[in-house]
């Protein structure tokens, strides 16, 4: 009878702690161990179930290039599969350098002005990353954007890819969404025309 009341307080213990689907929380972003010797994390959503996500982020998110967590400090290197789907009050995203992977639906139902890419070299994305993302601008650094606008898949975004020279990018400053906007739109129209 002791041994059951054991087990049965050990199942209640286990029962009242909440699952979540990612392994640690830093300055509101969530992130998954991918290997826990080479020290890289992923981004990913924050509630068990990537449809329950909504709101989970919101306003501008910087992703840094490296993230300390119980003394360990891991390099940021992709992007999960919906790490941001719903959130519709995400108004931005800057991607770092260290982030060579963006899964699948990773910004489905965003409601992004733009998207900061920091590196000159493009992740690998899947066709359905941005899923249901118009009028994003794709910001990138200008000795990159033949880069990005040629690569696998970056390449169907090509339109709405932009240097960040032309747009003079500070993510603090919610003016150069509205500059870069209309650029994108200039861009839009001029392609439309030719």
């Amino acid at each position: 009878m002791k041994t059951f009341k054991h087990l049965f307080a050990a199942l209640m213990l286990l029962c009242s702690v909440a699952v979540n689907a990612y392994n640690f929380e830093v300055d509101g972003i969530y992130y998954n161990i991918t290997n826990s010797t080479d020290k890289t994390v992923s981004v990913t959503y924050k509630n068990n179930d990537y449809y329950y996500n909504p709101g989970a982020y919101s306003g501008a998110i910087v992703i840094p290039e490296t993230v300390t967590y119980n003394g360990v400090t891991y390099n940021v290197t992709s992007i999960e599969y919906h790490a941001f789907y719903n959130c519709p009050e995400l108004t931005s995203i800057t991607i770092p350098n260290s982030v060579t992977s963006i899964g699948e639906y990773a910004f489905e139902y965003c409601n992004l002005d733009y998207i900061y890419v920091e590196g000159n070299n493009p992740a690998t994305i899947n066709s359905n990353s941005f899923y249901n993302i118009s009028r994003t601008a794709v910001i990138v650094p200008d000795a990159a954007v033949n880069n990005y606008r040629t690569a696998a898949v970056w390449s169907d975004f090509a339109a709405r890819i932009v240097s960040n020279a032309k747009c003079n990018v500070n993510i603090q400053q919610r003016q150069t969404h509205r500059v870069c906007l209309k650029l994108l739109d200039l861009m839009m129209l001029s392609m439309s025309l030719t």
